[in-house]
């Protein structure tokens, strides 16, 4: 199953994966950069510290999920494409086998979107450390990185399923749409007085600022079990799926 797996990781990151892979860490940094406000001298964010460390994290917040997730899902797409299942042709010549491609496919997908989540939070730190004069303590950071980590999971089971149900990449834009429609109603308000939104929350995870500091609306052990049933039920359609 491990050599599965890394046979697909050869698969996603060819010369042309790579260099796009280059670019978006590179676009990625200059926003931070941006955002972190050191192009308007470092004596002068020091004297409106607390205003541009608000901003510097609502941006990274914004971006790291924006991107983490259609990240994500362009993972999830690409392992899906016809080029990439006929892979299953070549290798599977008993049942266990197809349980193998399978987790291989996922166990890759989660391997890269989560080193690619951990690479923006090294950025974030590195410039953190060495270009500004904001402070974090190390729950905050933590915490950031449970939440976004739990919600890309989230997103790319999501996509998961629905590549297992509707096997059309057009269909892909439901997670994003899913995505941008807990975006635009992240407001507290909005959140406790509709009870649509209030389920689509208790299950699907994403960063809220509440009081002045970001949180997932309920339990961590609620999302990982929505990240478990999502996991279990793309397995088994996978399964169920005939290998042409």
């Amino acid at each position: 199953m491990i050599r599965i797996a890394f046979l697909y990781y050869r698969y996603i990151f060819n010369k042309k994966m790579i260099l796009i892979f280059c670019i978006l860490i590179l676009s990625y940094t200059f926003s931070m950069l941006y955002s972190s406000g050191i192009f308007d001298g470092f004596s002068y964010i020091d004297m409106y510290r607390n205003e541009y460390r608000i901003l510097y994290v609502d941006e990274f917040v914004v971006l790291t999920k924006l991107i983490s997730v259609i990240f994500s899902v362009f993972v999830v797409i690409l392992l899906n494409r016809e080029s990439c299942l006929d892979i299953a042709k070549y290798i599977v010549d008993r049942p266990i086998r197809r349980l193998h491609l399978v987790l291989g496919r996922i166990i890759t997908t989660v391997l890269v979107t989560l080193i690619t989540v951990s690479l923006f939070f090294l950025i974030f730190l590195i410039i953190n450390l060495f270009l500004t004069p904001y402070v974090f303590d190390k729950e905050m950071f933590i915490s950031l990185y449970k939440g976004i980590s739990l919600q890309v999971l989230t997103y790319t089971f999501i996509t998961f399923l629905v590549m297992s149900i509707f096997p059309n990449i057009f269909l892909t834009f439901i997670p994003i749409v899913l995505f941008w429609y807990m975006e635009i109603n992240i407001s507290r308000d909005l959140i406790t007085t509709s009870d649509f939104i209030k389920i689509i929350y208790e299950y699907i995870p994403n960063l809220v600022k509440l009081d002045g500091s970001y949180a997932l609306l309920h339990s961590e052990l609620n999302y990982i079990l929505t990240i478990v049933i999502l996991f279990l039920t793309s397995i088994f359609l996978n399964i169920k799926k005939d290998i042409k």
